[in-house]
């Protein structure tokens, strides 16, 4: 049954000139960015990255078709995708991709990059996971004890401020993360949405990334304390941003009463102490971040669980008359599905206000306190992330510049047929993804052959394209129903100065999927497609 279920979706997907991503139709539990209690499934899927910012957008784990946004905020690289029935929001970076959706009836998926060209889409379990908390006490967090700054308070409440935020993480979210930049911008994305959506006039960006060396104990309050202590001072670890925050993968046991999707210091700009920890899983389905970083703010929780000393408006809200809570609240069993919005009651969800004047109104506070937040640290000196660990995948090239590690000298690509038996369409598709010398498929549905288009290098004076490497890939169709592909045609014949400028070109042709080059002349092909209502076909890049 699980196979027919993925073989449908895979149809959906596929067959959707719009889609992101074709499903691959079989779960993967096995690889590292799968692992966790809180995964309920983890499929394999093939993206197509050159989708992202098109109008119109389809993912099969929603019905209807997505409609493109723009960018989030100041961020070129994220895109954030709406319809009637979810929220999207993807990232794209050095050619792999990040994302998550929330879909109205309380699914929540996240798109991940697991290594080895390998993308896979997980439904996360939101209702199982724990809660996130903060961290009051006698040192600070209370109003009688906590340091002010009025000065620092204005008037303006409308520019936008940005304050910064430097990430730690542990080998073991190293582990199950092939790359973490990726990752950290796709939660960035996230968070500032969350600010956009309930207009707040706050921003976040990253101020550096390092890998701890101690190991998770799956007591969130104990790893938060050594976290805090691991330097000489608090001011230390953050180094030059406002914030610091560790990334924790998350224990494989819940421990009672200790194990938390996050945890903060509350109220702590007055005291600069404004540190977080964040559990993988709960960062995007969540919102932990953005949760974590409100108690940094000085927001509390809603006021049913525990009304805010501080700030009497700063608390979260749970919406009436429906099942909705904003990003600081606890869920109850009638009130389960967070929205990625602070209390405002000048902001309206589902038509309810997401906040009470008086009382819920966290933006107001977030607001207030954004230009003390900021004033913490230097922006002006934060670098864009980079990691400087050793991850147990290799890295796609990055693409942007230059394609010569596309090129294969004195080697031109030919298309070898490989009979792979009688099997079902699943099969013969999953076959060609496993094979790094596959390039496409074709099947007989009459009488269930399979046949893998497999890549044979030839020999010569001409040289030609890597097309095994993914990032090299310009072929994408993703299911061909009643299209028989099997050879390349000659489409053009054109001067370049060199074979990656041919390269070059040839991925800027519509249609084009492989070329040669020699003498400054480049031979452009594109796949030869004759109509049998007897073979569905397709490429294995999609």
């Amino acid at each position: 049954m699980l196979m027919l279920v993925a073989l449908f979706g895979f149809l959906l997907t596929g067959i959707n000139c719009n889609s992101l991503y074709t499903e691959l139709g079989e779960t993967r539990s096995e690889l590292p960015c799968c692992q966790g209690q809180f995964v309920k499934m983890c499929m394999p899927v093939s993206v197509n990255i050159t989708k992202l910012g098109d109008p119109k957008l389809h993912l099969g784990i929603i019905k209807d078709i997505l409609d493109f946004k723009g960018p989030v905020g100041e961020a070129a690289n994220s895109y954030l995708y709406e319809n009637d029935e979810a929220e999207v929001t993807i990232t794209e970076h050095n050619g792999d991709i990040y994302g998550h959706a929330w879909l109205d009836n309380g699914e929540s998926y996240d798109i991940e990059y697991c290594g080895d060209n390998i993308h896979v889409i997980k439904q996360m379990d939101v209702g199982s996971m724990p809660e996130a908390d903060e961290i009051t006490n006698d040192v600070f967090g209370n109003a009688s004890t906590r340091i002010d700054y009025p000065e620092m308070r204005t008037t303006d409440t409308t520019t936008i401020v940005t304050f910064s935020l430097k990430f730690y993480y542990t080998p073991q979210f190293a582990a199950i993360t092939a790359d973490i930049e990726g990752f950290i911008n796709e939660v960035i994305a996230v968070t500032n949405q969350g600010f956009i959506n309930s207009k707040a006039p706050v921003r976040l960006q990253s101020c550096g990334l390092e890998m701890t060396s101690f190991d998770e104990t799956g007591n969130s309050y104990a790893d938060f304390d050594t976290f805090k202590d691991m330097k000489e001072s608090v001011e230390e670890l953050r180094g030059t941003a406002d914030a610091a925050t560790i990334l924790v993968a998350g224990p494989a046991e819940l421990v009672a009463g200790a194990t938390l999707c996050g945890l903060a210091k509350f109220d702590s700009i007055g005291s600069g102490e404004t540190v977080s920890i964040n559990a993988k899983a709960c960062m995007l389905s969540k919102y932990v971040l953005g949760h974590e970083l409100g108690h940094n703010f000085g927001l509390g929780h809603n006021i049913e669980q525990k009304p805010n000393p501080n700030y009497a408006d700063g608390n979260g809200y749970l919406l009436p008359g429906g099942k909705y809570i904003t990003i600081q609240a606890y869920r109850t069993p009638l009130k389960e599905r967070k929205i990625n919005y602070y209390s405002n009651p000048d902001v309206v969800f589902d038509g309810q206000p997401t906040g009470v004047l008086g009382s819920t109104n966290s933006v107001r506070v977030l607001t207030q306190n954004r230009f003390a937040m900021a004033a913490l640290g230097d922006e002006s000196k934060c670098a864009p992330i980079t990691t400087t660990t050793t991850t147990t995948t290799t890295p796609h090239p990055t693409t942007t510049e230059s394609y010569s590690f596309c090129v294969k000298k004195g080697i031109t690509i030919v298309d070898h047929l490989q009979w792979r038996g009688y099997l079902d369409l699943f099969d013969c598709i999953f076959k060609c993804y496993y094979d790094p010398n596959c390039l496409g498929w074709l099947y007989n549905t009459q009488h269930n052959y399979c046949y893998n288009r497999i890549s044979i290098p030839a020999s010569g004076e001409w040289d030609g394209p890597d097309l095994t490497n993914a990032d090299c890939a310009m072929e994408f169709r993703c299911y061909d129903k009643g299209i028989l592909a099997y050879y390349w045609s000659l489409m053009d014949n054109i001067k370049t100065a060199s074979a990656e400028e041919c390269h070059r070109t040839c991925r800027g042709t519509l249609s084009c999927g492989n070329w040669r080059y020699k003498d400054n002349l480049c031979q452009l092909y594109n796949m030869h497609l004759e109509q049998n209502p007897s073979w569905d076909s397709g490429s294995k890049r999609c």
